[in-house]
């Protein structure tokens, strides 16, 4: 999978999950017997892993996880 790097912290929920999924596209193949497991450094809103994810899935492939090293901080 390959994307663009435009930043889009700032920008509303919907509206990035829609520039991240149009961004995307499958490249190659992999196995679809075997897991996929995907990584991001931080877990925000869940848009990149959805659009990952939600690609993925429309490509065939159902043993998707994911792995996250840190969770963005909400002020109290």
């Amino acid at each position: 999978m390959s994307s663009n790097s435009e930043e889009i912290k700032n920008i509303d929920t919907d509206e990035k999950y829609d520039r991240i999924k149009n961004a995307l596209h499958m490249e190659g193949k992999l196995d679809k017997t075997k897991s996929i497991l995907l990584f991001d450094d931080v877990f925000d809103s869940g848009s990149t892993l959805m659009a990952m994810t939600n690609t993925m899935i429309e490509n065939g492939y159902y043993n998707i996880f994911a792995f996250t090293l840190t969770k963005t901080r909400v002020p109290d």
